[in-house]
């Protein structure tokens, strides 16, 4: 599973999350995200529409999930790349993601 370290101000800093980008996008666009970051897409499958309501914000997420091929070489973004059994133990993923950690296997 790839995930990343959000940065340190603002909404849930410092925490873990999968990778994402600002706005919806089609599948093609998800498939665009992947390859700019250096990621080799085999398969995509998009996922249920979810929603989380924070005090204040509330977002609107598409998820999509992407099998992807030879991580160690062409990962430019440092995206982490963790055995999924290992996400829950020792990475603090906000439960904003919760709709798509089980799609993952995580909880």
């Amino acid at each position: 599973m790839a995930i990343q370290k959000r940065e340190g101000k603002g909404l849930l800093a410092g925490l873990y999350e999968f990778p994402n980008a600002l706005g919806h996008l089609t599948q093609e666009e998800a498939l665009e995200y992947c390859k700019a970051r250096g990621l080799m897409p085999v398969r995509i499958r998009r996922l249920p529409e979810a929603r989380h309501i924070f005090s204040h914000v509330e977002w609107e997420m598409i998820g999509y999930e992407v099998l992807v091929d030879d991580l160690e070489k062409t990962n430019t973004e440092g995206f982490l790349f963790v055995n999924r059994k290992h996400i829950a133990k020792e990475y603090a993923i906000p439960s904003a993601f919760d709709a798509y950690t089980r799609y993952a296997g995580i909880k």
